[in-house]
């Protein structure tokens, strides 16, 4: 698909690595590293959606839309430790 997307081996690695920080991170809720995690999913599912829309049919999108809605709903839960952390520093 990213061959498809025009999109190059760097960024099919550095997508791979951002999902593998999120996949990981997420398993820590109880810190700040769950949401962020969370939120790292969210940003490169909203990119699948995109590409998904722009290059495919809406359908081929379903997965990445129900990954956006879940990892929004743990960005949601764990806002409190995002603002903290930005309000910390």
């Amino acid at each position: 698909m990213f061959v498809k997307y025009g999109l190059n081996r760097q960024i099919m690695a550095l997508v791979g690595v951002v999902e593998l920080f999120g996949a990981i991170a997420i398993w820590f809720q109880v810190s700040w590293l769950g949401p962020l995690g969370a939120l790292a999913l969210l940003g490169t599912s909203i990119g699948a959606i995109g590409c998904h829309l722009i290059w495919d049919t809406w359908k081929e999108g379903i997965p990445a839309m129900i990954t956006a809605v879940l990892s929004g709903v743990i960005v949601w839960m764990g806002i409190s430790f995002l603002l903290n952390l930005l309000v910390a520093s």
